[in-house]
């Protein structure tokens, strides 16, 4: 069961990912929205599954101590120190754009 912490980390990410454009985040179909647990390297995050142009599966956009996001995606390295403003175009550009 998530911590009320955990749920608003996760509602937090997905505030800010439908702030930075709307239409980009509907665009990739993203569906499937499951709050992460904290780990020992984040403090928790959220999960959900895309069905874009160029990259089709799961996205985990988790947050780290020093305020930033990691995102990452199945078999990919992970995009690391990503701020807020920046999640929503970063992860359009590796799901949607070539």
């Amino acid at each position: 069961m998530a911590t009320e912490r955990e749920k608003e980390i996760a509602n937090t990410i997905r505030q800010q990912l439908f702030w930075g454009n709307a239409m980009m985040v509907l665009c990739w179909g993203a569906h499937g929205w499951m709050i992460m647990p904290r780990s020992d390297e984040f403090l928790g995050g959220l999960r959900f599954f895309v069905e874009g142009r160029k990259y089709k599966g799961k996205v985990d956009v988790m947050l780290d101590g020093s305020d930033t996001y990691t995102v990452l995606m199945d078999e990919r390295e992970p995009h690391t120190d990503i701020y807020d403003e920046q999640l929503t175009e970063m992860i359009d550009y590796w799901v949607e754009t070539d």
